[in-house]
């Protein structure tokens, strides 16, 4: 009797493993069927991106093209107000020492008339 109630536990659990693996069956089905729609939906997001980095380089490449001519007429422009500005500050060094030069002069005659050098 014993045996009987043991082998009736024993097959109400083996059809309970039964039904929980037809549902982890029908789990993996779906599971299956996600990931493939997803691959798909993957497969047309990359294509989209491709086509858009591909517009955006044709849109960046064309304005840099004409960007590099305007660059270097910029530092041309940059490097003739240098130099002018280079020539005037040369120039105000040689009046600003000029200029110090008679100022030292007539503080030196100054003195000399002061203590009756001269």
């Amino acid at each position: 009797m014993a045996a009987i109630v043991m082998e009736d536990h024993v097959e109400a659990r083996v059809a309970r493993v039964e039904s929980d693996v037809g549902h982890i069956r029908s789990d993996i089905a779906e599971m299956k069927t996600d990931l493939w729609e997803l691959r798909r939906q993957i497969g047309g997001l990359r294509r989209e991106m491709q086509e858009s980095i591909q517009g955006l380089r044709t849109q960046t490449e064309e304005p840099s093209q004409g960007l590099g001519t305007e660059l270097e007429k910029s530092i041309d422009d940059l490097r003739k107000s240098l130099d002018a500005l280079g020539r005037e500050s040369r120039q105000q060094s040689v009046t600003n020492r000029k200029w110090t030069l008679l100022m030292w002069g007539l503080m030196l005659g100054v003195m000399a008339r002061g203590y009756h050098w001269i």
